[in-house]
């Protein structure tokens, strides 16, 4: 479509480059820290630090202080009218997030899977230029050196066009299989931007109230139960 064109010409779909400005001094001098811990079944989640690239703008708490929502999963209810992007002029909440991941029995972490949404809506006449995006880009740590293991991206994207678009609701969706990698302890680097694009006939926004962070458990529970078997099969052996 010709606005999602000229929106990507634009230089609106910057997905992760902020992220590599999250260890600058725009993001550390105005960092929210929640040291937890925060317990899940098979896994901690302990030091994390939020941090908005315009705190003067867009001041934290963007994510907001999560909880532990059953199981593994980390769940984080951001304030609609903080997380989020109004047009005109054209607009963009960059928000940082980093943390560490801790096996509790020191079982490797298979997966981890992160998940955000929210809602979006066009409002005026159609002019061309009118559109919203929502950029995450994940990056896995080591827990120590801090050097880069891998790195996902997902990116949600819709322009008002001819045809009748008035928003409705979005979501990103990100699962990291970390097996290979035999983890026990890692560290998230996340790097979320909305994005709002509007003209003088037409506005838009766009809007986070979902962010949630989870190691499922049905492969932690696989993995210590394939350890605990090899451990059976040596003991076994040497018997």
């Amino acid at each position: 479509m010709r606005g999602l064109t000229e929106f990507r010409k634009s230089g609106w779909l910057v997905a992760g480059v902020a992220a590599a400005a999250f260890l600058g001094s725009s993001y550390v001098s105005a960092a929210v820290s929640y040291p937890g811990p925060y317990v899940g079944a098979d896994v901690t989640y302990s030091d994390l630090v939020e941090a908005s690239a315009d705190p003067v703008n867009d001041p934290e708490p963007l994510y907001g202080e999560p909880e532990i929502a059953g199981g593994n999963k980390l769940d984080f209810d951001p304030s609609s009218n903080a997380f989020a992007s109004y047009s005109p002029p054209p607009d963009s909440t960059d928000g940082a997030l980093t943390f560490l991941v801790s096996s509790n029995s020191n079982a490797i972490i298979p997966t981890l899977q992160i998940s955000e949404g929210g809602d979006y809506q066009f409002l005026g006449t159609v002019s061309g230029g009118e559109a919203v995006a929502a950029n995450l880009t994940v990056r896995i740590l080591d827990a120590v050196t801090e050097n880069l293991i891998t790195l996902e991206t997902a990116t949600f994207v819709d322009v008002f066009d001819t045809v009748p678009n008035q928003g409705g609701f979005w979501n990103n969706n990100l699962t990291l299989d970390l097996t290979s990698y035999g983890l026990t302890e890692f560290k998230v680097q996340i790097d979320n931007t909305l994005q709002a694009s509007g003209s003088g006939s037409a506005s838009s926004f766009i809007r986070k109230k979902e962010f949630m962070v989870d190691v499922p458990e049905p492969g932690m529970a696989a993995l210590v139960f394939a350890g605990a078997s090899l451990m059976l099969v040596g003991r076994r052996r040497s018997a």
